[in-house]
């Protein structure tokens, strides 16, 4: 994710570069497991509307795969 920590816009940047690795789906969970904001279809998403603090991003990728990492917004 960049930047990170973040205040506005969030990337997902993946080390490959195969249309499998596309972004499918991005869920942002606080740590307490409430599902904060959900983006399709794109690998930049808003996060200007969190509060500050720590959340998990579950990225979901067109060959359906899963990652989960670490956002911290300031």
């Amino acid at each position: 994710l960049v930047p990170s920590p973040a205040t506005a816009w969030v990337k997902v940047v993946s080390r490959k570069r195969s249309s499998d690795d596309a972004v499918r789906r991005i869920e942002v969970f606080s740590l307490n497991g409430q599902r904060m904001l959900e983006q399709k279809d794109s690998d930049l998403f808003d996060v200007s509307s969190l509060a500050a603090g720590t959340y998990i991003v579950k990225v979901m990728t067109k060959g359906n795969r899963y990652e989960y990492l670490k956002l911290i917004k300031h």
